[in-house]
């Protein structure tokens, strides 16, 4: 074997000792990082199992947890926790950004709750798989919180997910005791509410329609007619803003696949500006609304 072949050799033995020594630190890093995560939500050691793992790039996996209810024996899986970003240096996190995949929730966790087996009745489902995103960042400074993503999802059903911006927060212990008492103080800048849907609408609308002796499609046939009584209306009273609302909610039951609602108003606003104002397209003005349909 030539010289130059063993120096090769070496250096691939040596890279790849040093990928797995490398992993093995990261990983250890990633158990601590993630026990401190899983400590400061307030769930008892003894009550979680998982596994961790550490992709290429450093982000701690969290597989195949199962947390024990200690009342009712009963659990709950999950199948990924993936902690992409995560401040460990303050109570309450000033930021997250964090993924679930894969909650699974049986009907029979909630046998004692007529209203759930309801909602699973009409699904036609035994189990829901949910999923959860959160990403937050808080900046002192400005007082500001930003909610770049909080959206939950059911596979086979739909997903909601919110933006947006929270100023006027000294701490974020704070926020959450305004948000209890009202959230007077509080100012919102750009934000918006989403939906996309896998399914769940047309089950709504089927089993709105069911409830009517209709089918699906005369349902939605008298739902559009309705919405154009409305449209005329708003046409004829130049509620613009209020046009837009309904020619998307209309745009959404002839088909629907997802919509976004979105204000970005010149400057944040709180609830206390609109205290005055009862004409809704004023409000809606102000805060410049828009909202995109599929």
């Amino acid at each position: 074997m030539s010289l130059s072949k063993k120096i090769s050799i070496a250096i691939v033995v040596l890279f790849i000792g040093l990928a797995v020594a490398l992993k093995v630190v990261f990983t250890n890093k990633a158990k601590e990082r993630v026990d401190q995560f899983i400590s400061s939500t307030g769930i008892e050691k003894d009550r979680v199992s998982y596994d961790v793992m550490v992709d290429f790039f450093g982000t701690p996996h969290i597989k195949d947890i199962v947390i024990k209810n200690p009342t009712t024996n009963q659990e709950v899986k999950i199948d990924e926790f993936v902690l992409l970003d995560f401040d460990d240096k303050h109570k309450t996190p000033w930021y997250i950004n964090l993924k679930i995949n894969g909650i699974h929730l049986d009907r029979s966790m909630f046998k004692y709750d007529y209203r759930l087996q309801s909602m699973f009745d009409t699904l036609k489902k035994d189990e829901i798989v949910a999923n959860i995103s959160f990403n937050y960042s808080f900046d002192e400074k400005n007082k500001q919180l930003d909610i770049k993503d909080i959206s939950y999802g059911v596979d086979d059903l739909g997903k909601f997910y919110i933006k947006t911006n929270i100023y006027n927060i000294n701490s974020l212990d704070e926020l959450f005791r305004l948000i209890l008492f009202g959230g007077k103080n509080l100012k919102f800048g750009a934000s918006s509410i989403g939906y996309k849907d896998y399914g769940l609408a047309n089950i709504i609308l089927s089993f709105n329609a069911k409830q009517q002796g209709l089918s699906l499609k005369r349902f939605k046939e008298n739902t559009l007619k309705e919405i154009d009584t409305q449209i005329d209306l708003a046409q004829k009273q130049g509620k613009m803003y209020e046009l837009k609302l309904l020619n998307g909610f209309k745009k959404f039951i002839n088909d629907p696949k997802s919509f976004e609602i979105s204000i970005s108003p010149k400057s944040p606003v709180s609830s206390s500006d609109f205290r005055y104002i009862t004409d809704i397209e004023k409000i809606l003005k102000q805060l410049n609304l828009s909202i995109i349909v599929n």
